[in-house]
């Protein structure tokens, strides 16, 4: 009679555990999580200014040696150490191009024993020739005839300064706190009132958003209670405005939530508002199902319970013949 091989027990020092207070050992498997970038930076190019009824000509950067000011007298230099010297070019030589070619070569040779002072970058066009005026194109799409990249002029865009509750067309910029962590932090600030009366407002903000009265909606509509008055939820709420800008002359935008902390300090309590700007979503790939009532894990059968009919009737129903 074969023996029945016992589940091998996964070593502790391997994979990553978390440990509870029972004492239960909980092997869990991490997993990068992934992210859907909402609001993308812009594809930039840089063109020759906009003619009306032409094609954007494009440019782009080149590198250029600078050299050292004493660069031509150490060419003299290494010229007269291998006796090439301007002397030994006659313009009415047969062979004035062949000496000529030499010359090329020779500085060419020569020039890489001298150390340059720098590069510098300038931009040129297709043929490298230098340009002195561009400017930035913003890519709008792809033009399904040619394939070409469409171009359109770059939106400098300028700092935002204002951020309302209650925007311009009336609707609501508060959304619930709880989707605050969903978002990936791309910048963090502090945000404090510049005077005192500043800081008395912000704490009737943030006695407000810490229970804040969102407005309840059906299908897209304001609900009523049985009087005709709207009806109102509470929860903690934040702040938020998409579309924010950073910097003038900027073309990337970001959410930006804003937030209030209560912090405890040695002297007390303090509080401070919270802005992160965003532009990528947390995006979730291994969600687990909460385990319903009656649930029992599938790996560990032998602790499974067994199922208990209420009556013989419900037994009978379960048969099939």
């Amino acid at each position: 009679m074969s023996k029945k091989k016992s589940k091998k027990t996964r070593s502790h020092d391997k994979g990553l555990w978390l440990i509870t207070e029972g004492g239960n050992w909980i092997e869990v498997k991490p997993s990068v999580i992934k992210s859907d970038n909402i609001i993308p930076q812009p594809a930039i190019r840089y063109g020759k200014p906009y003619v009306e009824g032409k094609p954007i000509e494009l440019v782009q950067n080149a590198t250029f040696p600078v050299f050292r000011e004493d660069h031509a007298d150490l060419i003299k230099t290494r010229f007269a150490e291998i006796d090439f010297t301007a002397e030994k070019l006659f313009p009415d030589d047969e062979i004035a191009e062949t000496r000529y070619s030499n010359l090329i070569g020779a500085i060419v040779t020569v020039s890489q024993d001298i150390p340059l002072a720098s590069y510098t970058r300038q931009m040129v066009d297709r043929k490298l020739r230098l340009v002195e005026e561009h400017q930035k194109y913003q890519v709008a799409g792809i033009d399904e005839g040619t394939g070409r990249e469409i171009l359109t002029e770059f939106p400098y865009l300028t700092k935002t300064h204002q951020i309302r509750e209650w925007d311009d067309e009336g609707n609501l910029k508060v959304l619930p706190r709880i989707y605050y962590d969903l978002w990936l932090t791309e910048k963090l600030y502090e945000l404090k009132a510049q005077d005192d009366a500043g800081r008395f407002e912000l704490v009737k903000l943030m006695e407000k958003l810490e229970n804040y009265p969102f407005p309840v909606y059906e299908e897209g509509s304001p609900k009523f209670d049985g009087d005709g008055e709207p009806m109102i939820s509470y929860e903690e709420g934040m702040l938020y405005f998409d579309g924010y800008v950073a910097s003038t002359g900027s073309s990337q935008q970001y959410h930006a939530f804003i937030v209030p902390n209560r912090v405890q300090a040695e002297d007390g309590e303090k509080f401070v508002f919270e802005m992160k700007l965003a532009k990528t979503i947390k995006k979730f790939t291994n969600l687990m199902d909460v385990p319903q009532e009656g649930e029992v894990p599938v790996t560990v059968p032998g602790k499974q319970k067994p199922l208990v009919m209420s009556s013989v009737a419900e037994m009978l129903l379960k048969v099939k013949v």
